[in-house]
């Protein structure tokens, strides 16, 4: 069992019950010195290491090795699962956790953009489609 941070699309409670099935416990957290970047011509984001950048998302607890193998299904070539360090609780009394995470693969590094990847945006105008479209 293990932890995955998300930054992106997994961050939508609905997408990542249709993909598991259940609704793993979670918890907000931060990521530091990465970022999570448009990708050109997509609605889901890349993550790329830059320092001094921080990126919020959603700490994911205990999944287990089924619930891995459906993710890197679901994450493609485009990404590489990578373990960090994460922030969890707030700013006074943030604890520091292992996690996985999914980096934007080198083969996909061409698509980002220098902007931020939006996640209030996704949700509000994409997450609809994308849930329709990819989740079944």
């Amino acid at each position: 069992m293990s932890h995955c941070f998300t930054y992106g699309t997994l961050m939508n409670s609905e997408i990542m019950f249709k993909l598991l099935g259940k609704l793993p416990a979670a918890e907000p957290a931060l990521l530091q010195n990465y970022r999570a970047v448009k990708l050109k011509g997509q609605v889901f984001p890349g993550l790329l290491a830059c320092k001094g950048e921080k990126t919020h998302g959603l700490l994911y607890k205990s999944l287990q090795p089924h619930d891995w193998r459906v993710l890197d299904e679901f994450e493609g070539d485009w990404y590489i699962k990578q373990e960090v360090s994460i922030f969890v609780g707030n700013q006074g009394q943030s604890t520091q956790q292992i996690a996985m995470v999914y980096l934007l693969a080198p083969c996909a590094r061409h698509l980002a953009l220098d902007e931020d990847w939006d996640n209030a945006w996704f949700t509000k105008h994409e997450a609809r489609n994308f849930i329709t479209s990819t989740c079944g």
